[in-house]
């Protein structure tokens, strides 16, 4: 994900102050972290476009190396470091994005 594809737009939300400028999540609690990791998850979902394979469901290895992409791009916006409130919001960013993909496969085997 480049720059413009990690912006969010909406201002004053988990990930941007009010002034749009991305957070510092290095000294965030861990609701804080988790808020904004599970935001920029659906942020990137919706700008990754990632399509279903003719059995309608998703390549998950292909998936994997999107989501660590994103997190890297996200892990500079936040100012996060290796540690415990990075592994916190890649946890997060990692179970949101991936349940998205898993609720868009139920959806369209129905």
């Amino acid at each position: 994900m480049d720059e413009e594809n990690a912006r969010p737009k909406d201002d004053g939300n988990a990930s941007r102050t009010a002034d749009g400028a991305w957070k510092d999540l290095s000294h965030s609690t861990q609701e804080e972290v988790e808020s904004a990791a599970a935001e920029d998850a659906q942020y990137a979902w919706r700008k990754l476009h990632l399509r279903q394979g003719s059995d309608g469901n998703f390549n998950w290895f292909e998936m994997g190396m999107k989501i660590s992409d994103a997190e890297d791009t996200f892990h500079q916006r936040h100012v996060l470091v290796k540690g415990p409130t990075q592994e916190a919001y890649d946890k997060k960013f990692d179970a949101t994005f991936t349940a998205i993909g898993h609720q868009m496969e139920a959806k369209d085997s129905l």
